[in-house]
């Protein structure tokens, strides 16, 4: 997929980002997927000798050179820390770099750790210069604990936020379900991030929800030994975690993705919750390409979790599944549930009328997706795939639905092909349905996927997928038969399927409709909640 124009264009745009833009990271990202570390560190070498730099630009620079292999001792790493410092006007062997999630780095400013003159060698300089895991104190404080309160019938859901996201959306519906039915008396919504009219509150109205009805798990002061010995970044969400759940008293706590189960489970093991789930939407990808050096821990802290009774952990899709019990060095057993996301499908629009209310010639090709445009969505792929197909096809359009940082970047490597006048750009969009009715094909090029929700919807409304080969993304997609899986990051072949498929009139009709039948029948949401309810009730 490398090399051809539009890999060209986008170069020349990454090139052209000045040292105190916010996607800077996004260039350290591309030098680190192509596996330069001497360009990688060329660059960083640089940033670091310009003027200021933001804080986020210099963790984020941390990160992408402890992730492309720059050892920790490097004197870039620790040039990196003193500016970090010096940034954000802290005490680098205390809560400046825990409040970033920085644990890692700050060992390395410590007594004892690494100098350019060091003899010990790297893995003895590490095991020496890292803190220890710093949940392992919290979970020996609740090792053994008898603790149990007298449980309300009642439900908790604690997730990240309701932002545009396959994960968020499947929590909004869970909530909205629960909230209007008779499985629970009460059901309650906590989330870490929510403002109205901002990202963070992209599917309220899906969840039928209200700002009064969400309880946020902002930070406060520390209070027990259990908050206190956490890392200072998280340390004040799970002592006001704690307080809710004590207060409350839920018989059930579904906690979704990686982090919120972390403190669920200590949280909810802490107080006495008889019954903690925890429900995974993504692979290992995810967690380990996370800022902070917390997901280190996750493998030892879930090796214990699971062999809990109270505990139950769930995946959307079978892949992930089975990807976490690598990571966690587990083998694969029963204890890794496989859960599908579901969905009330509605009722398509019809193609032309679709077009129409959108403004889209109704004769063209239409090439879609619905996204977000963030490093793992690897919109640039899109793009490049985008431009090489037009050269192919002088009647084809693309509609891009979505929003997120590197919008502009992509919109730019459109125009810089002129293709300004092809390309669609909806930004963020609740109501989808005309747009994927509107569609012809539709692409997927993320770098990593739990269950893709996007592919499910496409192929719900009969429109032919074509996505690389990622996480679930073979759960969603039949091969050949509702659609095509290429090899991560093979845009070529995206491409070649892509006119092959649009210049069949029959062949694409029969896995449209193939595709229908298929997302209607596996993925609906009657079969998800009856699934879901078993768990909840210790099934």
């Amino acid at each position: 997929g490398h090399g051809g124009p539009g890999e060209a264009l986008l170069s020349t745009g990454l090139d052209a980002i000045p040292d105190s833009s916010p996607l800077i990271g996004v260039k350290l990202e591309r030098l680190t997927a192509d596996g330069d570390l001497e360009a990688m560190e060329a660059y960083a070498a640089s940033l670091l000798d310009a003027g200021p730099v933001a804080a986020e630009n210099l963790e984020s620079a941390l990160f992408r050179m402890n992730r492309a292999g720059i050892p920790d001792g490097h004197p870039l790493i620790r040039k990196a820390c003193a500016r970090l410092a010096e940034e954000i006007d802290g005490d680098a062997e205390a809560a400046t770099y825990a409040a970033l999630g920085l644990d890692h780095y700050a060992a390395l400013e410590r007594p004892g750790a690494a100098t350019p003159d060091d003899k010990r060698g790297p893995d003895i300089i590490a095991a020496e210069a890292l803190p220890p895991d710093p949940f392992a104190q919290a979970f020996a404080l609740i090792d053994g604990s008898d603790c149990r309160y007298t449980p309300d019938d009642r439900l908790l859901l604690f997730g990240n936020s309701l932002a545009c996201g396959g994960m968020e959306r499947v929590l909004a519906q869970t909530y909205r379900h629960f909230a209007a039915g008779r499985t629970f008396e009460h059901v309650d919504l906590a989330l870490f991030n929510y403002a109205e009219g901002q990202p963070s509150s992209h599917h309220r109205d899906e969840a039928g929800v209200r700002r009064e009805d969400i309880e946020l798990i902002e930070a406060r002061s520390p209070a027990g030994s259990l908050a206190l010995s956490l890392p200072y970044s998280l340390a004040g969400r799970a002592q006001r975690l704690d307080d809710y759940i004590r207060e409350k008293r839920p018989s059930v706590i579904h906690a979704w993705n990686d982090i919120t189960g972390v403190l669920a489970a200590l949280c909810g093991l802490a107080a006495g919750c008889p019954r903690i789930v925890i429900h995974f939407h993504h692979t290992s990808v995810m967690p380990l390409s996370a800022r902070t050096a917390h997901p280190a821990s996750f493998p030892s802290i879930y090796r214990r979790l699971i062999k809990q009774p109270g505990i139950s952990t769930i995946f959307c899709a079978e892949m992930a599944a089975r990807d976490y019990a690598n990571w966690w060095s587990l083998p694969f057993s029963d204890a890794f549930r496989t859960i599908r996301n579901g969905f009330d499908w509605p009722d398509m629009p019809d193609k032309a009328a679709a077009r129409a209310l959108l403004g889209l010639p109704e004769a063209a090709t239409i090439v879609g997706t619905v996204t977000r445009f963030d490093p793992v969505k690897q919109m640039d792929r899109w793009a490049e795939a985008a431009i090489a197909y037009a050269q192919r096809d002088p009647d084809a359009h693309f509609l891009l639905v979505g929003d997120g940082p590197e919008r502009a970047d992509i919109e730019a490597a459109f125009a810089a092909a002129g293709l300004a006048n092809r390309s669609h750009f909806a930004g963020r969009i609740e109501q989808t349905e005309d747009y994927y009715a509107a569609m012809d094909a539709f692409w997927m090029t993320s770098l990593s996927e739990g269950l893709p929700t996007v592919c499910i919807e496409a192929a719900a409304a009969g429109v032919p997928v074509i996505a690389f080969d990622v996480g679930g993304v073979r759960e969603t997609v039949v091969d050949g038969e509702t659609g095509h899986v290429v090899a991560p990051n093979d845009v070529n072949a995206m491409v070649s399927q892509t006119q092959a498929l649009l210049a069949d009139d029959q062949a694409r009709a029969k896995l449209g409709a193939a595709g229908a039948a298929f997302a209607r029948a596996e993925f609906s949401f009657d079969r998800y909640i009856a699934e879901l309810t078993k768990v909840y009730e210790g099934q």
